[in-house]
């Protein structure tokens, strides 16, 4: 991957928790309800949103959806 790709896969998935962050405060559910709805660990699904660690191509792939399905 090069330094290109891998700023553009960091900014797509920035963007994504932002969603994600945004549409979960304004559904009012918490990080819990989200995480069991994603089917990851509540550990992997706060350290996202805090930013200290980027998902994975498929879990980009899984917050894509489940932001289009629910917005």
């Amino acid at each position: 991957m090069t330094d290109v790709q891998s700023a553009e896969t960091f900014a797509f998935a920035l963007s994504l928790m932002e969603a994600l962050v945004v549409l979960r405060t304004r559904k009012g559910w918490t990080q819990e309800s989200v995480a069991r709805r994603l089917r990851v660990p509540l550990r992997t699904l706060r350290s996202w949103e805090q930013g200290t660690r980027n998902p994975s191509g498929e879990a980009q792939r899984k917050l894509a959806q489940f932001i289009r399905r629910h917005t």
